[in-house]
């Protein structure tokens, strides 16, 4: 009898929780910013939720939301009617083996009233 014996091998790649970094805030006004990220590694394993924590201290307690926009690895989400002053925020990602996330960033919605401010000025300068 004769008996063909085969063996096949399988290799697995490790999987990880996500790698995730904060992209600089844009449009910022002077009650609303853009909170933009980007995954820089799925972790091997496709992401399942992207998210945005945001808050008045380093801690990005204040909110958060799964409610962003995704383009490519990127992925953003519009604050609005947020009262001037200093934020932070973290970007978040998950896979099936869990969440990753970023450091905190800040923007300053203060700032853009400052601009704003001398815009105005500037504007009236010339008439």
């Amino acid at each position: 009898m004769d008996t063909d014996h085969t063996l096949t091998a399988v290799y697995t790649q490790p999987v990880s929780i996500p790698t995730v970094q904060t992209l600089p805030a844009s449009n910022i006004g002077t009650t609303t910013a853009t909170l933009n990220a980007q995954i820089t590694s799925n972790g091997g394993s496709t992401i399942l939720e992207e998210r945005f924590s945001w808050g008045s201290t380093p801690s990005c307690s204040d909110g958060y939301t799964s409610a962003v926009t995704v383009n490519g690895n990127n992925f953003s989400y519009s604050l609005a009617e947020i009262p001037p002053g200093t934020y932070y925020f973290e970007a978040w990602a998950r896979n099936s083996v869990g969440w990753g996330n970023s450091t905190a960033a800040s923007f300053n919605t203060a700032s853009a009233r400052s601009e704003e401010h001398t815009s105005e000025l500037q504007s009236l300068r010339h008439l």
